[in-house]
């Protein structure tokens, strides 16, 4: 009976541990391995290489080189989370003192901005739903509609 169950938890094992993807390690990374990350993400879509480059946009601030990339996966290959990067990027959210939303930046980007947290609503990204929620809720950026807030802080939560 040990055995069995042994032979059981060690297969289980074997077919959890394969992967069809290939996996990048969540630390600091060469330059060299940062261009595979870029090249994978921008020309094949690749969702583990871009977040391996997302994670490293968090440490250090880097928005233009990053705002090409997440806007590149967000319009090519229509990824949530790269919409709310993107987002992040146009306010300099990560790297900001004090963080003020789209407040100061000119009408165009301020624009650019909402219509990336739209489109990442569309794609289901709970972020931006978050985020785009909460400004119906209060009226601010949009046209004040809170059923839609409502609707959007729901679906998020989901």
């Amino acid at each position: 009976m040990k055995v069995k169950i042994t032979n059981t938890i060690v297969l289980m094992f074997v077919i959890v541990s394969c992967k069809k993807e290939e996996s990048y390690p969540m630390a600091y990374v060469s330059a060299k391995d940062h261009e595979k990350y870029e090249v994978d993400a921008l020309e094949k879509g690749d969702t583990i290489a871009y977040n391996q480059l997302s994670m490293e946009f968090f440490d250090s601030p880097n928005e233009g080189e990053f705002l090409y990339t997440s806007l590149t996966m967000a319009n090519k290959y229509n990824y949530g989370r790269a919409y709310d990067d993107a987002y992040m990027c146009l306010t300099n959210a990560y790297h900001k003192k004090e963080y003020t939303e789209l407040d100061g930046l000119d009408r165009n980007t301020k624009n650019l901005a909402l219509d990336l947290l739209k489109r990442g609503t569309l794609v289901k990204n709970k972020d931006c739903m978050q985020r785009l929620g909460n400004y119906y809720l209060l009226g601010k950026y949009v046209e004040k509609d809170s059923a839609k807030g409502k609707d959007l802080i729901n679906q998020a939560n989901y």
